[in-house]
């Protein structure tokens, strides 16, 4: 495998914290600097991708079948978009990586985390994030948000309350201690987190040069 030159940045938390209008704020952001930047999802980020987030958000499936799902989309995603965005020197921005599969399928369904972390790791092919946003909320703001989208609700945006308090202190457990995460209070307007993420990119980034 050829050595990264790029930087990539996963954006994290729950549904309805604002994780992804973040990202696209920051990637507006980064264009409006001719910074070379691309901005992707997990899942989705991909043709089959888009197809498995399909199943994903409205199949009921096995904890077990849900996992392997989505590493297969994380596994196209690195291969066919991350790998190369990096290689060519850019920025991706990822909304949702690996740490969704611990926190979500791990803590929230109770999937073996060391399981989780071998599959993780073997369709990874030793990319890791640079930097790690994580969106921090509660489940009840978050998930009146979701409800003020009034739109349909994915099989995971119907999840009760209690799934997203365990998903909740996955993340924390995850990112408790780890250098390159960037917790923001996800409660905060998101032009406001929008500075805080892209003074904190450019920072980690220009020191990866």
């Amino acid at each position: 495998m050829e050595k990264k030159s790029g930087f990539l940045v996963a954006f994290e938390g729950i549904d309805g914290s604002g994780k992804s209008t973040l990202s696209r704020l920051v990637f507006n952001a980064l264009i409006a600097r001719s910074i070379p930047v691309i901005l992707t999802k997990e899942p989705g980020g991909t043709p089959a991708g888009q197809r498995i987030r399909t199943i994903v958000h409205e199949d009921v499936l096995t904890p077990q079948a849900e996992f392997l799902l989505f590493a297969a989309d994380r596994s196209e995603h690195i291969h066919n978009v991350i790998m190369p965005a990096l290689q060519d020197g850019k920025i991706v921005l990822s909304d949702r990586m690996a740490d969704s599969s611990r926190a979500y399928q791990g803590y929230g369904r109770g999937i073996d985390l060391h399981l989780i972390d071998k599959v993780t790791h073997w369709v990874m092919q030793g990319i890791e994030p640079d930097l790690i946003v994580y969106c921090k909320i509660d489940a009840e703001t978050a998930f009146k948000r979701i409800v003020q989208r009034k739109q349909e609700l994915t099989l995971f945006e119907k999840e009760k309350t209690t799934f997203f308090e365990r998903v909740i202190e996955g993340f924390e457990k995850i990112f408790s201690g780890k250098s390159q995460v960037l917790v923001v209070d996800a409660t905060l307007p998101a032009e406001v987190l929008c500075a805080q993420v892209i003074a904190e990119l450019c920072h980690r980034w220009e020191s990866n040069v």
